[in-house]
């Protein structure tokens, strides 16, 4: 069987007539009522039941006695009551007499009476919070803004003194994550060396020219080659690599090619050990020579033969600019 639709009420065009308080408290007794007085009384409880009908909870009445967990809507919002005997409280500013019983779709989470609260409840925290957060508690997780990572905190680094979760700089950050920086993972690994084919030095990268650089500021690159290439000023400061005219040549690392190599070590030009023949006469061979003159007297005599060359030893080459990835 279908309900009882509510769109319409008893008697709402005819005559109706309040029978007053006092038989609002007896009741009809043996007489037979009005027809006003009945037309009241149905059409109020019509008229309640077409407002439950459209609305599904009674609007707010600052009439109406609520009892604790009672409904009543204001507007758009429902409200359940939080304490008995509650009369005159207007739900939308009487915090501790109502909490908004249903969030409304759309609103975002805007709607709750205490967002701090709900956070608690949670037991999550602002990205504030968790941004300049010092100490946090071990069962949270924190990475902080990525943009602000080389003071990021992460748990698993707390302190055994302190209980504080300690700082980390960007490298252990990504380290313990095992991921690169965006830079990093899209171009050369830090200490990389570069050879650009232009004068200008590009984005990231500085040019290998011994220069005295900060620790802090070239943190990552004084973690790769730290003072390989020259301490800087002890403190501070680190070299460095001095690849100005300079041929690489690959570490010998034990081969055996370039013995007693040192990582980093530079190494001047030489010419492996050789001879060469000068021409002297018919019995005038290699090295040095004994001649005779024409009393008979012997005597030695060293060759040399001419000058020729440029001032150093170099293969062909084209002149680039060697630059180190930071």
């Amino acid at each position: 069987m279908s309900r009882q639709v509510y769109n319409s009420t008893w008697a709402q065009g005819g005559t109706k007539i309040d029978p007053g308080a006092i038989k609002y408290s007896a009741g009809w007794v043996v007489e037979a009522p009005e027809y006003e007085y009945y037309n009241y009384w149905q059409g109020r409880t019509d008229e309640m039941l077409q407002h439950l009908d459209r609305n599904g909870i009674p609007e707010y009445s600052a009439t109406t006695i609520y009892e604790v967990g009672g409904y009543c809507r204001e507007g758009a919002v429902t409200y359940r009551s939080l304490v008995t005997t509650n009369t005159g409280n207007l739900p939308s500013t009487s915090p501790t007499q109502w909490a908004i019983a249903f969030l409304v779709p759309g609103n975002n989470l805007s709607d709750l009476a205490s967002a701090s609260t709900a956070r608690t409840n949670l037991d999550v925290r602002s990205r504030a919070e968790v941004d300049g957060a010092t100490t946090l508690n071990n069962n949270v997780i924190a990475l902080g803004k990525l943009s602000q990572i080389s003071t990021a905190r992460l748990l698993g680094r707390v302190s055994a003194s302190t209980g504080d979760v300690e700082s980390l700089t960007a490298t252990q950050v990504r380290t313990f994550l095992n991921v690169e920086d965006g830079a990093s993972a899209e171009t050369a690994p830090t200490g990389s060396i570069a050879t650009i084919a232009s004068v200008s030095t590009p984005t990231g990268y500085l040019d290998c020219d011994g220069a005295a650089v900060n620790r802090t500021t070239y943190a990552d690159l004084f973690a790769e080659i730290g003072t390989v290439f020259g301490v800087g000023n002890g403190t501070t400061t680190f070299n460095l690599p001095d690849l100005r005219g300079e041929f690489i040549r690959g570490w010998d690392d034990s081969r055996g090619v370039d013995t007693g190599r040192v990582f980093g070590s530079s190494q001047a030009d030489a010419f492996e050990s050789h001879t060469h023949t000068i021409s002297a006469g018919n019995d005038v061979g290699t090295g040095t020579q004994r001649v005779e003159s024409a009393n008979n007297n012997s005597e030695d005599f060293a060759l040399t033969s001419s000058a020729t060359g440029d001032t150093e030893t170099r293969p062909r080459n084209i002149a680039l600019l060697y630059c180190i990835k930071y």
